[in-house]
Parts: C-alpha cells; structure tokens; sequence
C-alpha cells in the first residue's frame, strides 16, 4: 500500500517524514536592522520636541518676569525713560563711582537697557548666576561709569537674540537708578568663542558690549557699542 493510500484510509496516519507539530510556528525572521533604527530616531525625536517645548515654557517665563519688572520701575528710572531728546548736560559721574542699585520684584538691578531699532526694554540685574540669567539679562564686567561696561543674556529674541537685527550706528541707552541717561551707537558683531574670555572683555576697550550665546551653544555673539552722549537727570 502506497503512503498515500495508507492516509487516505487512515485519518490517525502520520508521515514518518513529517517532524510532528509543536503546538507553535518558528518566527521566519528576526527584526530588521531598519526597525531599531527606526525606534532609536523616534527616541531622539521626542527627546528634541521635549526640550523645545521646555525652552519655549522657560521664554514664556522669562518674557512675563521681564514685563513684571518693567512695571516695577523705581520713579527716577520711569521719568528717564520718557525723555526722548534733549542736549547733553549735567556732570558725568566718576569712574570710579559704584553703580546705584534698586530692588525690582524681589531682584536688584542697575538699570535699564533700551534698544530702540528692536524695541529691547530691559532690566539689567546687578549680579549673574544661572537661576537669575533664565530670566533676566545679567552684569557681567566693569562699569558704565568707567565705560567698560559687559552685559549678557540668552538668545530669547525677546532679549539679546533680538540684537540680530542691528545696523551699523543704532542706537540704544542705558539709564541707571540715579537717572542718568547713556546713549551708545552700534559699531560692530564679534563672533567668539566660549573660551575667549580675554576677547569679550577686554578687546579694543569697546564702552559698552552686550552678548549672547551662538545657536549652536558653543560660541557668543559679542555686540559692540561706543558712548555717544550722556544726560544727568
């Protein structure tokens, strides 16, 4: 009798050919190497979409401390701010003079930065650290007085990423707590290192520099200003 035959009149017949069933099916394949590739591009994915939403919230926060601030304004600041000409007067504090200061929503600054061409208005906070520069710009070298004067900020476009937008001769000012009004012309952007401490505080004796970091974190974008006139209150 044929193996065929022999199945066919017994339904009980196993093949001695046949391996007999597990009960499961062997997987035909492993995963690709394009699926973990895959999986591991969509991990980054989330992890960038993660921090830009972290950076936006953090603007937003600093964007509201900043309009807060400028509502807190000691009285010889705010009546500075609302003269828009007038000729240079008045005797020009000392060099060696410390700079005023005032507390502003529980924060201590030594006045305000105006930048008309982008419409930047201000507080500077008399000293720096990490918590205090996510939300305000920050002192970071010398005097106004002494016409050396270092600020710095991030790159929100709402402080000193907005400083893109100068043009050789802009204007801007500085007016410290006693009133005093500074006005300042833009001449040139540096681009530096991190490292290159040296250069951004002390290169050509610029009167006042205002920098912020670079996109791509690793270096800072220097913007130089002389003084061009200064008005006593």
């Amino acid at each position: 009798m044929s193996e065929s035959q022999k199945s066919d009149s017994n339904p009980n017949y196993a093949d001695p050919a046949t391996p007999p069933s597990l009960g499961f099916h062997p997987r035909k394949s492993r995963r690709q190497p394009g699926f973990w590739f895959f999986v591991l591009g969509f991990a980054f994915f989330l992890a960038a979409a993660g921090l830009s939403l972290y950076n936006v919230w953090q603007a937003h926060q600093a964007e509201e401390a900043i309009t807060s601030a400028l509502h807190d304004l000691p009285p010889k600041i705010q009546e500075a701010m609302e003269k828009t000409s007038g000729a240079p007067q008045g005797q020009r504090p000392a060099p060696d003079w410390p700079m005023p200061v005032a507390q502003v929503e529980g924060e201590e600054i030594i006045g305000v930065l105006e930048v008309p061409r982008t419409g930047l208005v201000l507080p500077i906070l008399s000293t720096w650290d990490y918590d205090k520069l996510k939300h305000f710009p920050c002192y970071y070298h010398g005097s106004i007085y002494r016409k050396d004067a270092v600020f710095f900020s991030h790159d929100y476009p709402f402080q000193f990423g907005g400083l893109t937008e100068l043009e050789e001769g802009d204007t801007a000012r500085f007016i410290d707590c006693a009133g005093n009004i500074f006005t300042y012309r833009f001449q040139e952007q540096e681009y530096l290192q991190a490292t290159d401490v040296e250069d951004m505080v002390f290169k050509d004796d610029w009167d006042l520099t205002l920098f912020t970091c670079a996109y791509n974190g690793l270096a800072r974008y220097a913007y130089r200003f002389v003084e061009d006139n200064f008005f006593a209150p």
